[in-house]
């Protein structure tokens, strides 16, 4: 888990300039991925552990795009 989410970082990082509704379809298919590679009964806590992580680098990365407008959780939720 954590060397998937090392290279979604880094990925969010390369996806910065676009759009943030764009980032966010991207987002879904990469958890609609994980979500039917690793659905498997029983395992619903890692997988919401992996959407809380995948949502707070996003956060962050949108929180770094730009000085002036600061994203609040609120905003993000």
């Amino acid at each position: 888990m954590i060397r998937k989410l090392k290279t979604q970082r880094s990925e969010m990082r390369e996806r910065l300039h676009l759009p943030v509704r764009e980032q966010h379809q991207w987002l879904c298919q990469v958890l609609k991925g994980h979500y039917g590679y690793y659905g498997v009964i029983f395992n619903c806590r890692s997988i919401e552990r992996f959407r809380h992580l995948v949502a707070s680098l996003w956060l962050h990365a949108l929180r770094r795009q730009s000085q002036k407008a600061k994203r609040t959780r609120e905003w993000f939720d």
